[in-house]
């Protein structure tokens, strides 16, 4: 997925509960907000993250996207290895109880 797909799917809301709940889910200061503060917390994130990247796609240059590209993969790639790892850890603690 390229930089500007990415930010396409933010854009029409389709990758925005998930990036949502993995930036909030172990954040110690959010988790101990009252629920009342953590509604209109997460409304502004889901509100906040299209928006962001509507204006991103509609104001940056496409020769910005073109020149960042290969380091948005770069991070994409150790996400998804640190991302595997996660997963690999869990299975395997899961498999040693």
């Amino acid at each position: 997925m390229s930089l500007v797909e990415f930010l396409t799917n933010i854009a029409s809301g389709g990758a925005v509960g998930a990036i949502v709940a993995f930036l909030l889910e172990d954040v110690g200061l959010f988790q101990g907000l009252k629920s009342e503060a953590k509604k209109w917390i997460v409304l502004a994130a889901f509100l906040l993250f299209p928006v962001a990247a509507t204006a991103l796609l509609q104001y940056v240059p496409a020769d910005v996207f073109t020149a960042i590209e290969p380091f948005f993969r770069a991070v994409a790639i150790g996400f998804a290895g640190w991302a595997a790892s996660q997963a690999v850890h869990a299975y395997d603690k899961l498999k040693k109880s």
